[in-house]
């Protein structure tokens, strides 16, 4: 092994599991747990795989007018979820 460590972040805690099974050259994947918080460790070609999962989607799109009143709506950009969306709060940091 040459050392290096791949982080590979998934959108959800079933897609890491099964991300890290079928990437895994060593057999069955394990999970562990940091703080609660589960993450895999694989290994492929040579190289370490920490996978870990979010809690769901971090960015969601959204309306670049604030007024509800207008539609349809045409213009969107990206925004993280939890300034967005009322029930994200699981999202936020602290």
């Amino acid at each position: 092994m040459d050392g290096k460590t791949v982080f590979i972040l998934c959108e959800k805690p079933d897609a890491a599991a099964r991300l890290a099974k079928s990437l895994n050259e060593k057999g069955n994947v394990k999970e562990k747990r940091v703080n609660g918080v589960p993450y895999y460790e694989a290994y492929r070609g040579g190289k370490r795989l920490l996978i870990i999962s979010a809690l769901g989607h971090l960015y969601t799109v959204a309306p670049k007018i604030e007024d509800r009143d207008v539609y349809p709506v045409f213009d969107f950009y990206w925004a993280p979820k939890f300034m967005v969306e009322r029930n994200s709060s699981q999202t936020r940091n602290g």
